[in-house]
């Protein structure tokens, strides 16, 4: 094999076919949470930051970790 190059010689299917998949709509798989910051103060101190503001980067994670789930 040569110095940096993948020689596929085998390629294995996995699943059924395309032709088999099912179809999914956007609508079929949007999925929403309600985070009510308002009334909840735990859930509100997880959010804010030092200058009362919002976390911006736990935020996004927190958004991420449910896309990868959906």
């Amino acid at each position: 094999m040569p110095c940096g190059k993948l020689v596929l010689t085998h390629i294995q299917k996995i699943g059924p076919p395309q032709s088999q998949l099912l179809t999914k709509t956007p609508s079929r798989s949007r999925t929403s949470i309600l985070c009510n910051c308002s009334t909840d103060y735990s859930l509100r101190e997880q959010y804010r930051d030092p200058w009362n503001e919002v976390r911006l980067g736990k935020l996004l994670q927190d958004r991420d970790t449910l896309a990868f789930t959906v």
